[in-house]
């Protein structure tokens, strides 16, 4: 073999080499995307199924004051018997806000990185949860989603 055709071998077996090893790290990158979206998606069902018996015992002291209470406290101990607890200090976990004449709403946070809000009104009948993935993004474009 020539010395060309020897650097050109040697020239294509690294260059494969790092292919390989280039690939290697692509689909280790895409598994881990794979495992963080799952983690997300997991821990917004568990906050779903967490917050329900909360979102249940605002609807019903609407239904039956005909307005959504001042503070979630309205709420323990004739429609709830203890509020969930807070998360740290720094994320305190379920944040709620009630406007006259408007939908109320109840955000529950995960670490401040993603946000899931739940809403109900007079008008919609089914659940619906709000995603930011953006902490920059504004809250008024976010977009609701019917849950299944």
């Amino acid at each position: 073999m020539h010395d060309t055709d020897k650097r050109i071998v040697d020239w294509i077996k690294g260059g494969c080499t790092c292919g390989l090893i280039l690939l290697v790290l692509g689909f280790a990158f895409v598994w881990i995307q794979i495992g963080e979206s799952e983690r997300v998606r997991a821990e917004t069902l568990e906050f779903l199924q967490a917050t329900e018996p909360l979102c249940l015992a605002i609807h019903a002291y609407a239904e039956q004051h005909g307005r959504s209470p001042a503070s979630l406290d309205a709420l323990v101990p004739e429609f709830i018997a203890e509020l969930p607890p807070r998360r740290p200090p720094a994320d305190p976990g379920v944040r709620y806000s009630n406007g006259e004449g408007r939908a109320w709403r109840l955000s529950v946070w995960s670490g401040g990185a993603f946000g899931c809000e739940y809403a109900r009104t007079s008008t919609s009948e089914p659940w619906y949860i709000v995603g930011d993935y953006d902490m920059n993004y504004p809250r008024e474009e976010w977009i609701a989603v019917p849950l299944p």
